[in-house]
């Protein structure tokens, strides 16, 4: 009588689960070749096919902020808002400091 197979699903998932133990137990190996594959692969890339990666990444790019649009609109607004608030307190403080000081030297011409 033939043993019958294990269920595929609970296969498939015990595969995933010793993947993702052996990853996180090996994760800097893992890097490290990932990072030796990809200069490996980028060596002895040949000039059209840094062409057609450079155009899918630019492709990719315009995909995201597409997607993003929003966000990197929000995004880029409160950096600009964020800049003019510290640039009006450094000038609010140079010149309370200004202030200061020529309080200060009528003071003391005072006395």
């Amino acid at each position: 009588m033939p043993k019958s197979l294990p269920d595929n699903a609970a296969s498939a998932e015990r595969k995933r689960h010793a993947k993702r133990v052996y990853y996180e137990a090996n994760l800097e190996q893992e890097r490290c070749k990932a990072r030796e594959r990809a200069t490996k692969r980028l060596a002895t890339e040949t000039s059209e096919e840094r062409n057609i990666r450079l155009e899918r990444h630019r492709q990719a790019q315009a995909r995201y902020r597409e997607t993003n649009r929003l966000v990197l609109k929000s995004k880029s607004w409160q950096s600009r808002k964020d800049m003019r608030y510290l640039r009006n307190k450094k000038n609010e403080e140079s010149e309370y400091q200004a202030i200061m000081a020529l309080a200060g030297e009528a003071s003391s011409q005072q006395t």
